[in-house]
């Protein structure tokens, strides 16, 4: 967030990351998507729908996860290699 356009830029040139970075520089997003605590992470399908996934803290269904959570192990990675 507090970022410039510069250090994003260099953090992306030393990494290989399988998926796009969009910067939300207007608060299009932010607005769009209700965006109050960061973390937040939303999912979204390719055709611009919600996917629904199990919360790994909750257990209930939902599209957004506001909060830290470990998405490389445990219920979080279950989660999301349900949604593919």
């Amino acid at each position: 967030i507090d970022d410039t356009d510069e250090a994003l830029r260099k953090m992306l040139a030393s990494r290989t990351l399988p998926f796009a970075v969009v910067v939300d520089s207007g608060s299009d997003a932010k607005s769009a998507f209700a965006v109050t605590d960061l973390p937040t992470t939303v999912l979204v399908a390719r055709d611009g729908r919600p996917v629904r996934v199990t919360d790994a803290k909750s257990g209930k269904p939902t599209n957004r996860f506001e909060g830290a959570y470990e998405w490389d192990r445990g219920a979080a990675l279950a989660a999301l290699e349900g949604a593919l």
